[in-house]
């Protein structure tokens, strides 16, 4: 009974660590749309209202005047997409998750594992079958070890 507790506890952090993978991923992506469809805005606003060839001395000002604006927003949308590529190393790539490996993958033990061999939790993911439970890791160089 206490094993089937602990498996179940463990099954819980999995559960919820899946979860906060989940938000990262959809906030990622949601910023990253936000942050194109600013782009798009300022894109379309350049191209139709400052294609004008023929303008007087009071609407030149006002224009530099929205331009030095424009400059400023274009400012803090380049340190968004700084921080976007910054953070795009960290969001984990749920698309995998349901498709075959192609090469090796660094992934992360986030339960214990009954099989002796697995003592770490840095592992590299080599081979997943067409059962997602089944997969086969590598924890250290040349020691493979099937997993299920």
């Amino acid at each position: 009974m206490q094993s089937q507790w602990s498996w179940l506890i463990q099954l819980t952090v999995c559960l919820e660590q899946h979860v906060k993978f989940k938000a990262l991923y959809h906030q990622f992506f949601k910023d990253c749309k936000t942050c194109d469809e600013d782009m798009d805005r300022q894109i379309d606003m350049l191209s139709s209202r400052y294609s004008q060839e023929h303008l007087d001395s009071d609407e030149a000002k006002q224009r530099v005047k929205e331009l030095q604006e424009l400059q400023k927003h274009l400012t803090s949308l380049q340190h968004h997409i700084e921080t976007l590529v910054h953070r795009s190393g960290e969001v984990p790539p749920l698309q995998l998750r349901s498709s075959p490996v192609q090469s090796p993958v660094r992934v992360q033990c986030l339960c214990t594992y009954r099989q002796p061999e697995v003592k770490t939790n840095s592992l590299i993911l080599i081979f997943n079958y067409l059962k997602p439970e089944d997969f086969t890791v590598c924890i250290y160089i040349h020691v493979d070890v099937m997993l299920n």
